[in-house]
């Protein structure tokens, strides 16, 4: 099995794909479903979900960040450009 680089684990379009599985698991919203560019709300995540998706970001990119990220950025495409900008 070959591992993707860092450059590919942290590309935009890797990481939004990755957003998107983890927003469809805890949802319960099929992955094709979810649209980038909504609000999350729009998904019916909760704050234990969105505390869970944080630690899940956390753990797969190796950055902190706050547990309120979820819902200060709102939607998975901008969530993707603030995981971007923390990446090493």
């Amino acid at each position: 099995m070959t591992m993707p680089d860092a450059g590919e684990k942290g590309s935009s379009d890797q990481i939004g794909k990755w957003l998107v599985q983890q927003v469809s698991a805890f949802s319960g919203v099929a992955a094709e479903q979810i649209d980038v560019t909504a609000p999350l709300s729009e998904y019916g995540l909760d704050s234990v979900s969105a505390l869970a998706i944080c630690a899940a970001i956390e753990d797969e990119y190796d950055i902190e960040i706050e547990p309120t990220l979820l819902w200060d950025v709102d939607t998975v495409s901008a969530l993707v450009d603030s995981i971007v900008e923390r990446l090493p």
